[in-house]
């Protein structure tokens, strides 16, 4: 048994072509018919095919959900009585994106950057726009495409609203709750954008 060189699947030895992508192997012929890729081939997720050291890949994804969003809340409920949550926060976000399935290089770029962005938050609405770097680290460690990122201007618009409708810090706990639903939002339309383009990727072969 071998390995497809496009998804990472693993093929048969007498398989021409990969039955899960589409793509020949090496004992394809040339000049063979190449088969269809399965109807779902598009919309799968890039990373779904890495292979991992240790852990599922659902758990491991499931878990470093939890760790991103609950180290995130944990630095936006640090204050002068709570420093802890501070430290305590950074480090859970930190370890969310350790587990995360995806490439180590991708994880280990965006750990710095996306805790930075939720401590900077702490500054209020105005600050609320910096919410778009964990979600571009998102879509970087997810593989995905670049019309993807063109969903980062829904976190950036809603941080300029959010700037002007809630000027006084004591809202930040309700700034937070709505920049944090605009990017969970962004990161599934993210992922549509991401089905769409493979899908016209595939039909494009």
């Amino acid at each position: 048994m071998g390995r497809c060189n496009s998804c990472g699947r693993e093929l048969d030895d007498s398989w021409k072509y990969c039955v899960h992508c589409g793509a020949p192997t090496k004992a394809a012929i040339p000049g063979a018919i190449r088969p269809s890729a399965p109807p779902d081939a598009g919309s799968r997720e890039p990373t779904a095919t890495l292979p991992l050291r240790w852990g599922s890949y659902r758990a491991r994804y499931v878990g470093a959900l939890l760790m991103l969003f609950a180290g995130g809340l944990l630095v936006q409920a640090t204050s002068a009585y709570s420093l802890p949550f501070l430290g305590i926060g950074f480090a859970l976000h930190a370890a969310g994106w350790g587990i995360l399935p995806g490439a180590g290089w991708r994880r280990a770029l965006v750990i710095v950057p996306s805790g930075l962005a939720t401590v900077l938050v702490l500054n209020g609405a105005s600050s609320a726009y910096f919410l778009a770097i964990p979600l571009a680290a998102w879509f970087l460690v997810r593989q995905r495409p670049w019309p993807s990122y063109l969903s980062l201007l829904l976190p950036i618009g809603a941080a300029a609203v959010l700037a002007g409708a809630f000027p006084q810090y004591g809202n930040n706990a309700l700034v937070v709750a709505i920049a944090g639903a605009v990017v969970a939002a962004s990161a599934w339309l993210g992922r549509s954008l991401t089905v769409i383009n493979g899908r016209n990727r595939m039909r494009a072969r």
